[in-house]
């Protein structure tokens, strides 16, 4: 018997198919478009919440500036949106001070898209030094 490993890539034509059920599991009136703008606005709040708790913790100035500016950027909230996957993947559990994990790709490209950049050009995984103990 040999083992796969898990594969966080999901086979993107199940993907396009999937049509949830809004009105069943949100309890809402099946109105075109009604249950995504509730959940967008929903988690809107939740990367709001993540970067008031990311500019208490934090220490570095230059981030703590960034991350309290007025006019946010794009390329700071898809650094939020990566923080708070990354978090909620790994069970809130700290990863320690350096260390990178991949992130899946259709991930990062629903950050992308919601997060775009203007000229569209995007910096790639970097390795780290740092590994996840085994």
């Amino acid at each position: 018997m040999s083992l796969k490993p898990y594969s966080f890539e999901p086979n993107v034509s199940d993907i396009d198919s999937f049509e949830p059920n809004y009105s069943v599991s949100l309890c809402l009136p099946n109105v075109q478009g009604r249950a995504q703008v509730e959940v967008n606005e929903w988690y809107e709040e939740i990367l709001n919440i993540t970067r008031q708790q990311m500019i208490m913790k934090t220490k570095n100035k230059l981030k703590k500036k960034q991350l309290s500016a007025l006019e946010v950027p794009n390329k700071t909230w898809r650094y939020i949106c990566y923080v708070q996957f990354t978090h909620w993947v790994n069970s809130w559990t700290s990863l320690g001070k350096g260390v990178r994990v991949v992130i899946p790709a259709c991930v990062i490209n629903k950050i992308r898209n919601k997060y775009p950049e203007k000229d569209g050009l995007y910096v790639g995984f970097k390795k780290s030094n740092t590994y996840l103990p085994s």
